[in-house]
């Protein structure tokens, strides 16, 4: 009884950790072709002035026939860094979600700035 119990166990966790390794998967496919595919989409862009060059925000949103909205792209500049969020979308709804901070190693208005020795971060949620 106790090895019929064990199994049961075992083969229930495999197959629910084979679900979420088959999840992973169609959202890395399904983000991987977005990302090759910006070019055939179209793309519209919406730039908002800040009280310095460096802060005007970035809204990029891309498109797929028809009017199918597949990935929003938004940028937040500072004098200290950067957030970049990305947004894929499916069907309306958000399947993944990529958040990178970039943290300059100094203001970027700075002679000694050098963006190769920023610090980057990055946060993803999966839907």
């Amino acid at each position: 009884m106790k090895s019929c119990i064990l199994v049961l166990f075992t083969l229930m966790f495999n197959v629910s950790f084979s679900q979420g390794e088959n999840d992973i998967l169609r959202i890395r496919t399904m983000t991987e072709y977005v990302n090759t595919h910006l070019g055939d989409f179209k793309k519209a862009s919406l730039k908002t002035a800040g009280p310095a060059d460096a802060e005007k925000k970035e809204i990029e949103i891309y498109t797929s026939e028809p009017n199918t909205i597949r990935l929003i792209t938004e940028t937040y500049p500072s004098e200290t860094g950067k957030t970049i969020i990305r947004d894929y979308l499916e069907n309306g709804e958000p399947y993944f979600v990529l958040k990178e901070y970039y943290t300059y190693n100094v203001p970027i208005t700075d002679t000694k700035f050098d963006i190769q020795k920023s610090e980057k971060k990055e946060v993803s949620y999966f839907f």
